[in-house]
């Protein structure tokens, strides 16, 4: 089942141009929290995964 985007989201946390690793993984962890219409990319999810995880308040 597909999972429909969370355009409000989306809108309000846009990807910035050329982002660092670090920049990325932070906006894949709250992606994952607040939409999840995508998967984390495979390059990235053991990195975000641990980083989620070392969050004190957010959700794995």
């Amino acid at each position: 089942m597909e999972v429909k985007p969370n355009e409000a989201w989306h809108n309000a946390h846009m990807m910035p141009a050329n982002p660092t690793r670090e920049e990325r993984m932070e906006w894949h962890a709250e992606h994952a929290a607040a939409c999840g219409c995508k998967p984390v990319p495979a390059s990235l999810a053991a990195a975000v995964k641990s980083f989620r995880s070392k969050r004190p308040g957010r959700a794995n």
